[in-house]
């Protein structure tokens, strides 16, 4: 799997390079000191959390929504966890989240059809809000209920709105999946998913 790629992708990365100090050589100019440092360094470096970079208002509902509605949400790579950390893969390999000034959107991705199976619940659990409290999904039917919603379709979405979460303005969230009293994955893998109900992203647009 992954290592096929890296090694392409190292082998990419030194001809790509040799190739432009080669050029900067034939119009007698000294290559940057930086293209004889690898672009692509080994796999402990590959990050496994990218943060959000805008504000996202995908439409969960029945509906899936289109993945262009995710653009600029912040990700977690599940699956690098696992080999980085040593951990019991889960049938979770991704997560997807961000928000907007009304809600908090998370989608799950992985093995779906496994999540789908007979008593299966998601748990979202909201840490470090003085009582900590958690919502429970069950993963074989929809739910949409005071503006909660979770639809589970090719992946799972989910929405919760900001006003579960009182005067706060930083959001700690972990999620499990449970099966009876059994937990078979618990994400983020690294422990809690944080986000700044404040963040505006004002900086990152490009005028």
């Amino acid at each position: 799997g992954d290592d096929h790629i890296t090694e392409f992708g190292l082998e990419f990365d030194r001809l790509f390079r040799e190739h432009l100090i080669a050029i900067y050589r034939l119009v007698d100019m000294d290559p940057p000191s930086d293209l004889f440092v690898p672009i692509i360094s080994n796999k402990c470096n590959v990050p496994f959390l990218l943060k959000p970079r805008s504000s996202i208002s995908p439409f969960i509902n029945e509906r899936k929504s289109s993945i262009f509605e995710w653009i600029g949400c912040g990700s977690v790579d599940e699956s690098k966890l696992y080999s980085t950390m040593d951990r019991e893969r889960g049938p979770i390999e991704r997560i997807y989240y961000g928000h907007n000034d009304k809600a908090i959107f998370v989608a799950l991705e992985g093995d779906i059809s496994f999540l789908k199976m007979s008593q299966l619940k998601l748990q979202v659990i909201v840490e470090k809000t003085g009582e900590d409290f958690q919502f429970s999904f069950s993963m074989d039917a929809p739910y949409i209920h005071e503006d909660i919603q979770v639809v589970i379709d090719k992946r799972v979405e989910l929405a919760l709105p900001k006003s579960h979460f009182k005067d706060h303005t930083t959001v700690h969230l972990r999620f499990e999946i449970v099966k009876g009293n059994e937990i078979i994955q618990m994400m983020p893998g690294f422990g809690a998913l944080f986000i700044d109900l404040e963040e505006t992203y004002a900086d990152n647009w490009f005028v």
